[in-house]
């Protein structure tokens, strides 16, 4: 009879610890799936700021005809090759959003994004590459090098943002995006100040009126995604350290609990920096364009 009881007490314990361990792999799943989103979320930020450096680009087409007509008098530039070359970016461009959008839509839903859905944003950030790679030799052959440089750091910045967004949360990948972006950000930096005396009065006000407000927009998405970011993080935490607490009771359930919430503090960590930056980045970009 005693060992009835002892079977029968210790199958209660067993039982006690499965439903222990289910609610945490439950609960892990929910947070990451938060991150996931918070993640592909940042990816549309990072896309949304850097595609807007290739804007002004397209909006200083005068100012670039000036600052190489200075350096080589006899140069003449085929604007419609430019145009048509640029016309390719743009609809890539508009397809990789497209998919972002896609992305964000599903991790939402699922806590991941579809194969699908990554295969094609993959390729869609390696289409714009080779396109971007056409519009820099264009432009290098024109005495443009550094609106060559811009293009190519541009692109390189969508492939390791694809990267990022479109696979599940990763520091790694949080950071390779991060450099690749403070790339495009440098090589914008010195293509605005190349051709920012010879910017005219028109190009300087459809640039503040056409790139500026979207950039002051996505300056407020930005922070709210800051905020967001901060928040689920200071969950993950606290419940990191609340599996901690409860994983003293078997070595399974501690090691589920630091493969659990705690594997998500590092990649949130860099998530959040990342996204501090893009904001620091679009702060100063609208204070560069407003004193054009």
């Amino acid at each position: 009879m005693l060992s009835i009881l002892r079977n029968k007490t210790y199958l209660k314990w067993i039982l006690a610890l499965l439903v222990i361990a289910g609610f945490a792999v439950a609960q892990f799943a929910a947070l990451k799936g938060q991150a996931n989103e918070q993640s592909t979320s940042a990816g549309v930020a990072q896309a949304a700021k850097d595609m807007n450096y290739r804007k002004v680009l397209s909006e200083s087409n005068e100012a670039q005809a000036k600052t190489i007509k200075a350096a080589d008098p006899s140069s003449n530039i085929d604007w419609k090759k430019d145009a048509s070359l640029s016309k390719k970016l743009d609809s890539i461009e508009n397809a990789y959003n497209d998919a972002l959008a896609k992305a964000k839509a599903e991790v939402k839903a699922n806590g991941t994004v579809s194969d699908a859905t990554r295969s094609k944003g993959l390729k869609l950030a390696s289409d714009y590459q080779a396109a971007a790679e056409d519009y820099a030799k264009f432009w290098e052959a024109n005495n443009g090098p550094t609106r060559a440089k811009t293009t190519r750091a541009l692109a390189k910045s969508i492939a390791a943002n694809a990267d990022m967004a479109f696979n599940d949360i990763d520091s790694d990948k949080i950071d390779a995006a991060k450099a690749a972006s403070a790339e495009a950000k440098a090589a914008a930096d010195e293509y605005l100040a190349s051709v920012k005396g010879n910017l005219s009065d028109k190009e300087k006000g459809a640039i503040k009126s056409n790139i500026v407000p979207k950039l002051q927009t996505l300056s407020s998405d930005v922070t709210g995604l800051v905020s967001g970011i901060t928040n689920l993080l200071d969950q993950v935490k606290s419940e990191a350290q609340s599996s901690m607490s409860v994983g003293g009771l078997t070595s399974c359930a501690q090691s589920a609990a630091q493969d659990g919430p705690a594997a998500l503090l590092s990649p949130l960590s860099s998530l959040l920096s990342m996204v501090q930056g893009i904001g620091s980045d679009i702060t100063g970009m609208i204070s560069d364009l407003t004193s054009l």
